[in-house]
């Protein structure tokens, strides 16, 4: 078994907030290890702090929950196994 630890440059890069913070909920409410391939829809994502732009950018209002570019996943895929679900977010810059 592999252990990865992931962290992010809080001070030098971009992090990001839900636009809408009911949608916090929502989020806490479906990751339950269960798929949701055809039910999700994606939430609406804002730069809260500005800076450097990131492929694995902060969301810090969920810690654990990692967002990812496309850019990315596409490295990411090799190291990890089919036990991940990729849920697409809305960014207004991407």
């Amino acid at each position: 078994m592999k252990v990865w630890k992931m962290s992010c440059n809080v001070r030098d890069f971009e992090n990001l907030v839900l636009v809408n913070y009911d949608d916090l909920q929502k989020m806490e409410d479906q990751f339950d290890g269960e798929t949701y391939k055809g039910q999700w829809t994606p939430l609406l994502m804002k730069t809260n702090k500005k800076g450097n732009a990131s492929d694995f950018p902060l969301f810090i209002w969920r810690a654990g929950v990692p967002i990812f570019t496309d850019k990315a996943l596409n490295v990411l895929r090799k190291f990890i196994d089919s036990g991940y679900e990729v849920l697409p977010l809305i960014h207004n810059r991407k």
